[in-house]
């Protein structure tokens, strides 16, 4: 069994993995089990490309112009949740994605355990709080 974790992998190992080409060859499937694409390469391309033109020049790229709402608005309620998901105030969404990202750090990938990522957490929290309790009312 590979004791894998991230501090293992070097960065550079990382980057060359991510930037690396890809090819996917079915010829196992196709001997074993019979697959057979239901689209061919060619027209799947040529489809692919149809949509793309046809989302461009649709009304979906000029969609946040209108007041009416999507269905997947709907579906989501309605409310700051769904104008984050879909990227409506672009801020926004990116700070919620920021603090995702430092919370999943914090708690998963820094090493320690759970309690004591909670406490130094909360302790920061605490720390900041008195700092701005410091601070004149005015500036």
């Amino acid at each position: 069994m590979s004791n894998w974790s991230a501090e293992n992998v070097p960065v550079l190992d990382i980057i060359e993995l991510a930037l690396c080409h890809r090819r996917f060859n079915c010829s196992a499937a196709q001997k074993y089990i019979g697959y057979s694409p239901v689209v061919s390469l060619e027209e799947g391309v040529a489809l692919t490309a149809k949509s793309t033109q046809l989302a461009r020049e649709s009304s979906f790229s000029s969609y946040s112009d209108t007041d009416e709402e999507s269905k997947v608005h709907k579906l989501l309620g309605g409310g700051k949740v769904a104008e984050i998901l879909l990227w409506r105030n672009e801020q926004r969404t990116f700070t919620c994605f920021l603090l995702l990202v430092f919370i999943h750090y914090w708690f998963f990938l820094s090493g320690r355990s759970f309690l004591s990522s909670l406490a130094q957490l909360l302790l920061m929290i605490a720390a900041a709080l008195w700092g701005y309790s410091i601070l004149p009312p005015t500036m």
